[in-house]
């Protein structure tokens, strides 16, 4: 199949995909509808990286023992679809996902923050995906946006529902997912030195290098109404834009400091 140029530029353009560093990308439903999709995106990165949990992806890059590309699979919300329809892909496939929970959510069933409501996984499926050895990550209790919190409000949000998580299924909870995406230097700061997990996800673009902070992972959101091509040139294009943005800022701090 003939590359498209899009492709063929960012590709050009990009950082390399062939050093050892980690990818992760993150879903939210997945519709009955795009189950195929689902798949061949799975399948097409699978030439690039190889899978590995999202917790063993994590110490291998604190750790600077990162050898391949690797990329990890995670999920927000705990989406009913994504139990039935992504879920035996991924068994197929021996592709261990992190759900990011919302035990709020779960209880009542649905997600009531969305302006649709989406219906969720309950406790006993939670426990079906613990089972089969996928990982359960905090995404607060009631998916708040955290920029706009207070500081105990923060603390609290994590705090319950990581406990609520460790009682329902019986699993230490250790990894944390920003509700939005939205987060400050300050939230940051904030559950870092509250040592209520051991790593903070994000939603900005990008590669991890070895020794990447952990409180400051970055996950590429897929869209599943695009190709895989077409997600390709967008996670590779993100690449040089971050790169390019590092540069601006380094070049700001230095004006600044004359």
């Amino acid at each position: 199949m003939r590359t498209p140029l899009p492709l063929y530029l960012a590709r050009i353009a990009s950082k390399s995909w062939l050093f050892p560093h980690l990818r992760v990308i993150y879903f939210h439903g997945v519709p009955q509808e795009f189950a195929g999709r689902f798949g061949e995106i799975l399948d097409y990165f699978g030439q690039f990286f190889e899978y590995e949990s999202y917790s063993r992806s994590l110490d291998l890059l604190s750790q600077a023992t990162v050898q391949r590309p690797m990329m990890a699979v995670t999920f927000d919300d705990a989406d009913r679809s994504v139990f039935d329809n992504a879920l035996s892909i991924m068994e197929t496939k021996r592709i261990k996902p992190c759900i990011f929970v919302v035990s709020d959510y779960v209880n009542k069933g649905y997600t009531y923050r969305e302006k649709i409501h989406r219906p969720v996984m309950d406790w006993h499926m939670l426990r079906e995906c613990v089972a089969k050895g996928m990982e359960i990550g905090n995404h607060t209790f009631s998916h708040p946006n955290l920029t706009k919190c207070s500081e105990g409000e923060i603390l609290k949000e994590l705090a319950t529902n990581r406990q609520c998580i460790e009682d329902k299924l019986g699993v230490r909870v250790v990894n944390f997912a920003y509700p939005y995406g939205q987060f400050t230097k300050s939230t940051i700061d904030l559950v870092r030195r509250s040592g209520l997990c051991q790593s903070q996800a994000t939603t900005q673009r990008g590669q991890m290098g070895i020794k990447h902070d952990l409180h400051f992972v970055r996950r590429d959101r897929i869209d599943l109404e695009k190709t895989p091509q077409q997600i390709e040139t967008l996670m590779r294009l993100a690449d040089r834009l971050y790169w390019i943005r590092r540069l601006y800022q380094f070049a700001v701090r230095h004006m600044r400091k004359k």
